[in-house]
């Protein structure tokens, strides 16, 4: 192993400082021949312009419906059901024929009604012919007063005869338009609870025959909260339902 002297330490010394020096000299140099690089481009973004428009508040809550019409429909007169004209669960108009019941019944009630009606307006003319007759005849001695009597009371009862009889045609007539039940107004009918053949009348524990609902409108009820409410007021400047 060589081992150097004190002279050439110094001198290696030397030469790595000259070396130092150098390499100081060339760093510029070299850093200038290097390209700078351009800077990246800025990011491509979508710009939106604010709009402005009126939004409704809203909540969403659960409830329950109601109709605002329900109506049990029942046999007014009492007879044999002859017809239903609906199919389960349809919708129906107002005024349309749902059933009928047999009319054989009240077609003759309403004849005999206006048989009725037609011998009591003959009896009150006849005893009205009479009482101007008699009331005639009385001046001249040749009728009594009791037969002018008789008559005027025969007039009156004849007459009071009358409208009993005109009362009982309208009945007759009511009933026969009884043995057709119609809706009363535009919904959603159920399924029939009777079949044609069947007995049905008001006599007859009430039949029921059907239930007609209506379905427009319609109820809803559901709770609200009373922050929520007191906040849907305020929105509303105090209507609530109105902006």
């Amino acid at each position: 192993m060589r081992i150097c002297g004190k002279k050439e330490i110094v001198q290696l010394l030397k030469q790595i400082a000259a070396l130092n020096a150098l390499l100081l000299l060339l760093l510029p140099v070299l850093g200038c021949e290097k390209k700078a690089q351009a800077p990246p481009p800025p990011p491509k973004v979508t710009v939106s312009q604010p709009i402005q428009r009126v939004v409704t508040d809203y909540l969403e809550l659960s409830g329950n419906t109601q109709p605002v019409n329900t109506v049990q429909l029942v046999a007014p007169v009492v007879g044999y059901l002859d017809k239903v004209m609906f199919q389960d669960g349809q919708m129906v108009r107002k005024g349309q024929l749902l059933f009928s019941i047999q009319q054989d019944t009240y077609m003759a009630g309403l004849q005999q009604a206006e048989g009725q009606v037609s011998s009591q307006k003959a009896q009150l003319e006849y005893a009205q012919n009479q009482l101007i007759r008699y009331t005639n005849l009385l001046p001249e001695k040749a009728a009594a007063q009791t037969d002018v009597d008789n008559w005027r009371y025969q007039r009156d009862s004849a007459k009071a005869n009358l409208e009993t009889a005109e009362a009982n045609l309208d009945l007759a007539r009511l009933n026969l338009n009884y043995t057709k039940i119609t809706a009363p107004f535009y919904g959603r009918i159920d399924r029939r609870q009777q079949d044609p053949g069947n007995l049905v009348g008001s006599t007859v524990n009430n039949t029921v025959l059907a239930q007609l609902t209506q379905v427009d409108p319609i109820y809803v009820y559901f709770n609200v909260s009373d922050a929520d409410l007191v906040r849907l007021t305020e929105s509303a400047q105090g209507l609530p339902g109105q902006r």
